[in-house]
């Protein structure tokens, strides 16, 4: 068993996203209560703490153990192991990644396998062992992960045992070894001290030959150097040498000559040994091997040992063999195995023969290992030596008995990891993989577009996901392509602004259509070129492109009016510039998510921006919608799918073996632990956080939401409003003239309801331009804000009653007072008939005014009545030129926003639709009205109409299914239409005055000019009337202003409660607590982020200290090099802080900071260069130096911020240093 030793664990947070959000979730529920927030806070909250728990659960519990029953195997022995992996935590293990760090090349146990709570798993390993040498079994890392990839544990077992894989030792062919003594002797005893040595002669002296054998008579007789010729007895040692000169040896692996000469020697070694013989070992690799002769088993498995990790690298053959004439005694057997064939080495084994030594050689032909150089020219010299000598081929070890233990060990083996596996089933893997996180994109896609339809006006869901779509598409081949991110960003940005304009602006067809013209008169003006005929008229082409460019033009000023508007604080509704900014922002979240789970396989980051962009406009629109709940399931499911799809593809690629049943096992878990969420996320929020809220609203005297934001946005405010009695008449909804359809128009037109003649003496109108701005009369009655779908109704009035001659308040600016003496012929219900506003009249009369459900108070007329059958009124009457209503801009007051451009959310999308399509190109809201009332007056008009199904939108059902009407589907549809364009529209009934009779100077009014029309709101003129009824003649405006009223006109405009004023109070409040919210935010990070470094081992945490550190050099702007060494730094910063300090107010306490400094660097110096040192390191003291020397680092920056200004050196310094740039000397 390997030794164990206490495990390095660790666990580490992947995605640091997930807090942050969580943080701020709860910031804004507090402030800013949201069903919503809650939602996804619980939900969100609920997967960090569960991933914790499962980790932490992990992180204690997982363990490993490995049996090994010997250290030392043979090539073509099985090595097998005993693996047991346990897991003690209440957690299931739902995989661990077992990485193994062995050094054995074709045998490890790096696997993928999963284990219950409280389980263990154990089995057995096995492989051959096909190559020699020195290994290491370990170190052992375990990984695992939560279900959703939220933390990683690693669990690293640095412990290891050593195995030695020998050389193979084979039954050699017949090589017989040169022998070094007489035939029958062995190997001569050791010879006693005493014993001497008979000289049987002299010779010449060699060099190399030790001087003590120097025969001194002989060389004083001859003048010469001779030596002592003995009488040895014969030797029985063998001498191996093994040549490793790398320059020699050719082939590769298995195949080459190193691996056969390994084995020869291994075997010449075993084969001498065996019989009887003293063997010895000599060979230089990358270090000098000398094994003198000895015998035993044990002196052979030393042998191999050395041969085990043998390499080739050590000197030439020739210089060997110098070498070893003086070390090696005569007649001894050397036996010399290699593959030079050169002759520059045969004088040296002539030298080596001559002095006593007996070699066999052993000569690899390299012609069959690859080579191209013959041995033949080799052999005959050894031949004309006399040298005994074989040569090996690369065959030699092929024949099935010399393989060792009958196994085919020159075949590399098939490592355990290395499985066979079917193309198509790894490809339809890819496949199913690719469509089950295509299908949970496509749900989230769904519930987003849902959504998104339901909370913001006039974005329909066809536009939704045609922006879903094609950004889905151009955003996955982007992630498929090599482009970088940047890249790949501008270009999905242009062309999703491309797309949405176009769609937005309706440019799609007309710039298809001037493209195809463009082709057609291209290749009509190359043919007319060809031919030399007449050139090809542009001018139709060019009027096209002409109109496209104005309609583009146009609609780029109107998103960027509506943009600077929403800068200044003043917030409108456009709906078409609302569909791009809202276009443009479905494009990037779609392919922010599409590009980071198909780039980066990172889901929440993918996810949340689309997220955070639902939830705020459900939040801006106090829709509590629970379908927030599964989109954050959708999230978490592919948070956990994608996580594990991305790790099985990185153990595939690793060739890591693993089971299905592991990913079975993690989806079906994932799968049930989404649900248990979704669950949570929606019963949390029962308990819920008001209190919280309520106290944060109270301590900062604040709203919870800014309706006239949120309307500018584009958002619908769900908040309810009590329905109420009007003047207890026609308050109760629908259409106030239906009672029209079917009647006799000429009868109506018979029966005369009242009589009308006006005075405009005090108007200020000039009389010769008075009949035609005054007629017809509109004369108006009731007044409908609220539009439901089958008709119309009004908010909660409030009736006031008033004397004759008192003064209505009303908020008319630049309007002309009118009189209008009326006298009613038939009962029309006593209702107040005037042109305009009334202001007045010489009778009692009630007013029912709707007052707004909160404090702002305003007052907003709905209709009056008065006693009598005649009266007297004064009213003001709004008349403007054209000019004037194209610049009046749309500065609309928030209360007229909120209550005269709101649509239930049951209008359909197509009107929605028609209305963006429209006045989608025009730049004002005039030509957008203008624009609807043309479009409407298309329609023919008609009585003889059918009352609409129930339940149906009368809007759409007159736009689309009915085509025809009378002027109560007229209005609503302009009123609907104009709000859906982003206008304040409202409903307006009464009748109509077309006959002046001359005589009476007076308009007769007939049953039949009981009508309704539109009115919409210009900033500074106030409510302007539209006719968008067929059957009525266009309104006309002056073609220039009027004269300005007389400045002597007194007229009371006081208004009942003053006009609310757009404020940026609001703003700079939101603005604040957005501001101390990220503020918080930053700090509980930056103290967050502290702890954690705390809690991190040495050699996590003093990288990253150093780090912190080095961040320091550019933001106090030292003069760096590159290649700068840790002391240099240090250095460096020392020299800037004693400087930068000196003469400072606070010198003493800034320069306790060198040491610190310095402590820092050591550390880090050390524990690169020498990991050991980490065990001797205090962490805790490490980071409480850190933590001293940051505020003193971050006053240094200030003071060298501070410096660059003389006149406030003053101010810091009681002497201001001169700053000397210092770097410091490379040694």
């Amino acid at each position: 068993m390997i030794s164990q030793q206490k495990p390095q664990r660790s666990i580490q947070l992947k995605s640091r996203l997930l807090p942050g959000m969580v943080l701020i979730l709860l910031g804004l529920q507090m402030f800013f209560p949201f069903k919503g927030w809650a939602i996804l806070l619980t939900g969100f909250g609920g997967l960090w703490l569960l991933s914790y728990l499962w980790a932490r659960s992990l992180l204690k519990g997982l363990q490993i153990e490995r049996e090994l029953r010997f250290g030392w195997k043979q090539v073509g022995d099985r090595l097998r192991e005993h693996i047991i992996l346990e897991n003690d935590g209440w957690a299931p293990s739902l995989w661990v990644e077992i990485d193994d760090h062995s050094t054995m090349d074709t045998y490890d146990i790096s696997s993928v396998t999963d284990v219950r709570a409280y389980r263990q798993r154990n089995w057995h390993t096995q492989g051959f062992c096909d190559t020699r040498g020195l290994y290491t079994l370990g170190p052992v890392t375990l990984r695992a992960q939560d279900p959703f990839g939220v933390y990683e544990v690693t669990v690293d077992y640095t412990n290891s045992a050593n195995m030695m894989v020998a050389p193979p030792v084979i039954a050699l062919p017949e090589i017989e070894i040169a022998s070094g003594g007489r035939v029958g002797e062995g190997r001569s005893s050791n010879k006693g001290i005493e014993q001497t040595i008979s000289t049987v002669g002299v010779r010449e002296y060699v060099p190399g030959d030790s001087l003590r054998f120097l025969h001194w008579p002989t060389v004083a007789r001859m003048g010469k150097m001779y030596v002592h010729l003995f009488d040895n007895e014969p030797s029985s040692d063998w001498w191996v040498l093994l040549d490793m000169d790398a320059t020699a040896h050719i082939g590769e692996g298995a195949r080459s000559t190193v691996e056969h000469g390994v084995i020869l020697a291994a075997s010449l070694a075993n084969r001498g040994l065996q019989a009887g013989k003293h063997v010895g070992l000599i060979s230089y690799g990358d270090d000098l091997i000398w094994h003198p002769p000895d015998f035993g088993d044990g002196h052979l498995w030393t042998i191999l040992r050395s041969l085990a990790a043998i390499h080739p690298g050590g000197p030439s053959l020739d210089q060997i063999l110098l070498r070893l004439r003086t070390s090696l005694d005569q007649n001894t057997s050397l036996v010399i195995i290699t593959a030079n064939v050169s002759p520059e080495w045969i004088s040296a084994l002539d030298l080596l023969k001559r002095s006593g030594i007996i070699p066999t050689v052993l000569i690899f032909d390299p012609v069959s290992f690859g080579g191209t150089e013959p041995v033949e020219p080799f052999r005959k010299r050894l031949r004309k030596l006399g040298i005994t000598h074989y040569t090996i081929s690369a065959d030699l070890l092929d024949e099935p008995k010399k393989r060792p233990q009958g196994l085919r060990w020159l075949i590399e083996q098939t490592r355990l990891r290395d499985q066979y596996v079917d193309k198509w089933a790894a490809r339809w893997q890819k496949i199913r993989q690719l469509l089950r996180t295509w299908v949970l994109i496509f749900i989230f896609f769904y519930l987003m577009a849902n959504l998104l339809g339901a909370a913001v006006r006039g974005l329909e869901t066809d536009l939704i996901w045609y922006l879903i779509g094609g950004s889905a598409l151009t955003s996955w081949l982007l992630a498929r392509s090599p482009l970088p991110g940047w890249l790949a960003a501008i270009i999905s940005g242009l062309l999703g602004g491309i797309l949405t304009i176009l769609r937005v602006g309706n440019l799609g067809f007309p710039l298809l259509n001037a493209s195809k013209q463009a082709f057609v008169l291209l290749g009509q003006a190359l043919a007319n070129a060809f031919r030399q005929a007449d050139p090809v008229d542009f001018s139709v082409l060019q009027l096209q492109w002409a109109e496209i460019w104005q309609n583009l033009s146009g609609l780029a000023t109107r998103i960027w009016e509506w943009f600077l508007a929403l800068l200044r604080g003043q917030p409108y509704y456009d709906p078409v510039s609302i569909t791009v900014l809202w276009g443009l922002l479905i494009w990037a979240t779609v392919a922010w998510a599409i590009w980071y789970i198909f780039r980066h396989e990172k889901p929440f980051q993918a996810f949340v921006p689309a997220i955070s962009l639902v939830a705020i406009a459900l939040a801006l629109g106090g829709q509590n919608n629970y379908d927030l709940a599964f989109l954050f399931g959708a999230t978490v499911a592919l948070m956990a799918f994608v996580n594990h799809d991305a790790h099985e593809r990185r153990w595939v690629h690793a060739r890591l073996s693993f089971t299905e049943t592991i990913r079975t096992r993690v989806f079906v878990i994932a799968g049930l632990v989404t649900v248990v969420l979704i669950v949570f996320s929606l019963v949390m929020p029962a308990i819920s956080l008001d209190y919280l809220s309520d106290l944060a609203h109270r301590l900062l005297g604040t709203q919870a939401s800014n309706p006239e934001f949120a309307e500018s946005l584009g958002i619908h405010n769900q908040g309810g409003t009590q329905e109420a009695d009007i003047l207890d008449l026609r308050g109760e909804g629908g259409l106030p003239n239906q009672h029209l359809i079917g009647s006799n128009t000429q009868k109506l037109s018979e029966q005369v309801v009242m009589v009308v003649r006006v005075d405009a003496s005090q108007s200020g109108i000039p009389a010769d331009q008075l009949a035609e701005v005054l007629s017809p009369l509109y004369l108006r009655s009731l007044v409908y804000d609220r539009y439901i779908g089958t008709g119309w109704a009004s908010r909660d009035t409030e009736i006031v009653d008033y004397v004759s001659g008192n003064l209505i308040p009303t908020a008319e600016q630049n309007a002309r007072l009118i009189r209008q003496d009326v006298q009613f012929v038939d009962d029309v219900g006593n209702f107040l008939y005037t042109l305009g506003t009334p202001l007045s009249t010489n009778r009692d009369f009630r007013v029912a005014w709707r007052i707004q459900s909160d404090s702002s108070q305003v007052y907003d007329l709905f209709g009056a009545t008065v006693a009598g059958d005649s009266y007297r009124a004064d009213s003001l009457v709004q008349i403007h030129s054209i000019d004037e209503l194209r610049t009046a801009g749309q500065n609309y007051p928030g209360w007229m926003v909120t209550r005269y451009m709101s649509l239930p959310a049951s209008v359909p999308e197509n009107v929605l639709t028609l209305a963006r399509d429209l006045t989608a190109i025009e730049t004002n809201p005039y030509d957008r009205a203008v624009a609807i009332e043309s479009y409407l007056r298309q329609y023919p008009y008609t009585l003889n109409v059918s009352i609409g199904p129930a339940g149906i939108d009368i809007t759409e059902y007159f736009l689309f299914s009915l085509r025809k009407g009378y002027c109560d589907y007229y209005a609503t549809a302009m009123v609907v239409l104009a709000r859906a364009a982003g206008m304040p529209a409202r409903y307006v009934i009464g009748y109509i005055g077309e006959h002046y009779d001359a005589e009476r100077e007076a308009y007769v009014i007939t049953a039949d000019e009981a009508h309704a029309w539109a009115e919409i709101y210009f900033p500074g003129y106030g409510w302007i009337q539209f006719e968008p009824t067929a059957g009525r003649p266009a309104i006309e405006r002056p073609p220039e202003a009027l004269p300005e009223l007389p400045a002597d006109l007194e007229l009371d405009f006081g208004p009942l409660v003053p006009e609310p004023r757009f404020s940026f109070e609001n703003w700079l409040l939101l603005l604040g607590i957005a501001l101390a919210l990220f503020i918080l935010t930053v700090v509980l990070v930056w103290i967050l982020s502290d702890l954690w470094l705390a809690r991190q081992p040495i050699d996590r945490q003093l990288p990253r200290l150093y780090r912190r550190l080095y961040r320091y050099e550019r933001r106090l702007r030292l003069p760096s090099e590159d290649g700068e060494t840790p002391y240099e730094f240090a250095a460096l910063l020392q020299s800037y802080l004693q400087q930068l300090s000196s003469g400072s107010y606070w010198s003493e306490w800034l320069q306790s900071g060198l040491p610190l400094i310095q402590q820092i660097s050591d550390a880090y110096v050390y524990a690169t260069y020498n990991p050991a040192s980490r065990r001797d390191m205090d962490a805790k003291e490490l980071f409480n130096s850190y933590r001293q020397l940051r505020p003193r680092l971050g006053l240094l920056w200030f003071l060298g911020w501070v410096y660059k200004y003389w006149f406030l050196r003053a101010i810091f310094w009681r002497e201001a240093p001169l700053l000397i740039h210092f770097s410091p000397e490379k040694e």
